[in-house]
């Protein structure tokens, strides 16, 4: 069902509703996409909030680095496929993009002549 779920999420943000009838589809489907959320909370059923903490392997899956002065080394800075919990137990790893600490350029990798 979690496929399901992220393919409610991807449609989500590509709709943009500009007549009356198109509002009344999106509201459609944000019914249906927070019935289905609400049956996931029922049964404990929890997406995982990884930006701005620390990478942790047991509950993420690091598909992407990104060298950054904005956040230490190894914090999550972006998810890109949520993972989700079951109580304490991980049903799916989110898959997150971490910082990393930028290159040091020296004198040797400079464009300039000396």
């Amino acid at each position: 069902m979690l496929p399901v779920v992220d393919s409610f999420e991807r449609a989500r943000s590509h709709l943009k509703p500009q007549t009356d009838q198109e509002a009344a589809i999106h509201k459609s489907y944000q019914g249906i996409y927070k019935q289905l959320v609400d049956c996931f909370k029922r049964i404990g059923v929890a997406p995982m909030r990884p930006e701005g903490k620390p990478f942790d392997p047991n509950f993420h899956e690091a598909v992407l680095q990104e060298a950054t002065d904005e956040y230490p080394e190894g914090t999550v800075i972006e998810e890109l496929v949520r993972g989700y919990l079951l109580g304490d137990r991980v049903l799916r790893h989110a898959m997150v993009k971490v910082a990393a600490v930028p290159e040091l350029t020296t004198d040797a990798d400079s464009d300039e002549p000396e």
